[in-house]
């Protein structure tokens, strides 16, 4: 007769149990970092797109600035009609074409005093272009840029304060904006600015003002 032997170990029943709250727990780790992993995410995405606000507003504040009432030939040599208009016959999608005094050149090639600047709203697509002569002629085209994407409206608006003798100045606003070459609209002492309604593919509506320059 062979004395019985104590077995040590673990119990099926017991077994089952410990992979019970290991997937308990495995779980609950795998929530908290994918949670973190997608706070990350939208963290990096709104970060993306306060840098995109601040870039465009950088970008409509510098040529708001610099905006200037000088003719610009056209294409075939001729001049323009209009200095400043929000209806451009010649690009449907431009929402504000303009001159405005052309930026200094780092690379000391020549160029043009005076630039026209157009903004075309485009598949969702906010996007400034330019020619960077007076004489669109000696250049092969637009050259284009994105400055925010994700846009379903916008809306542009000439708000100025009109001197009143003897009173408080006249308020303004012009939602389509012209100015022609044989008329211009700005008067001594006449304050502009413009204003841009951006409306995103979410509903989300924003408000951006600039002053003009002369």
């Amino acid at each position: 007769m062979r004395a019985p032997q104590n077995e040590s170990g673990f119990t099926l029943v017991e077994v089952l149990v410990s992979l019970f709250f290991f997937t308990l727990i495995s779980a609950g780790t795998m929530g908290a970092m994918l949670q973190t992993f997608a706070a990350k995410d939208r963290l990096n995405a709104a970060s993306a797109e306060l840098a995109d606000i601040a870039a465009f507003r950088s970008i409509l504040r510098a040529d708001m600035n610099a905006m200037t009432l000088r003719p610009m030939r056209d294409g075939v040599g001729g001049t323009e009609t209009y200095l400043v208009t929000t209806r451009n016959p010649e690009e449907s999608d431009a929402v504000l074409t303009f001159s405005r005094l052309g930026r200094s050149n780092p690379t000391g090639a020549a160029r043009g005093q005076v630039e026209r600047v157009r903004y075309l709203l485009r598949d969702g697509q906010f996007i400034r272009e330019s020619l960077t002569h007076e004489n669109p002629a000696q250049r092969e085209g637009w050259l284009g840029r994105v400055l925010l994407s994700g846009i379903d409206d916008i809306d542009v608006t000439y708000r100025a304060t009109l001197p009143f003798e003897g009173g408080q100045g006249i308020d303004v606003r012009l939602e389509e904006w012209t100015v022609f070459l044989n008329r211009p609209s700005q008067r001594t002492g006449e304050r502009g600015a413009v204003e841009f309604k951006v409306t995103d593919s979410d509903g989300t509506e924003t408000v951006h003002m600039f002053e003009v320059g002369s």
